[in-house]
């Protein structure tokens, strides 16, 4: 998603496969299909969709067709971005060998918790690159107990996180008492 979000993964795939395959093979297809002005962005291994954009592959472009695949080569590379987190943050992955760990098991965990500290912290690369708002963790949960996407217009702003945590008067328990009051004379 272009706030940085991984909301659908597939695996394990072995490396060789076409992207095209891997496509097919995912969720993605139907979802995407069903949701009319969304767009993902994909490189040349990917096929031209109403919902798919993918560079032009004409090897005689012109300037404006150069100009659109260097733009979109700048916007597809948020992908990595999310993936680069994961890798930092979870570099245990990188060190496993293949038929004796649980990678796709520990990835997807990797990822989920990754998107959990997104959403705690109300930002990511991507997020802040497209200027998308993030879930809650509350809501990020929630939309993953559902199984239904929520829109962004229902995410709480961060000026409502902000005045929900200022007020105070929750939070204290009301039996403030200074320093003096816990001397005795002797």
């Amino acid at each position: 998603m272009a706030n940085g979000l991984i909301v659908s993964m597939l695996g394990p795939i072995e490396e060789r496969c076409h992207d095209g395959f891997i496509l097919r093979e995912s969720e993605i297809v139907d979802d995407m299909a069903n949701h009319i002005g969304y767009h993902n962005y994909g490189d040349q291994g990917y096929p031209l969709k109403s919902w798919l954009i993918t560079p032009f592959s004409d090897p005689q472009r012109t300037v404006n067709q150069r100009d659109f695949n260097r733009d979109l080569s700048r916007v597809r590379i948020a992908v990595e971005w999310s993936f680069g987190w994961i890798w930092k943050f979870f570099s245990l992955i990188t060190n496993m060998k293949v038929l004796k760990s649980p990678i796709a098991t520990l990835f997807i965990i990797a990822t989920f918790l990754t998107n959990c500290l997104s959403c705690v912290r109300r930002k990511n690369q991507a997020s802040k690159y497209f200027r998308c708002r993030l879930p809650t963790l509350a809501v990020y949960l929630a939309d993953l107990n559902s199984g239904e996407a929520i829109d962004e217009d229902d995410y709480p702003s961060d000026d409502d996180i902000l005045e929900f945590f200022d007020d105070e008067s929750d939070m204290s328990s009301g039996d403030e008492s200074s320093d003096s009051d816990d001397k005795t004379d002797d």
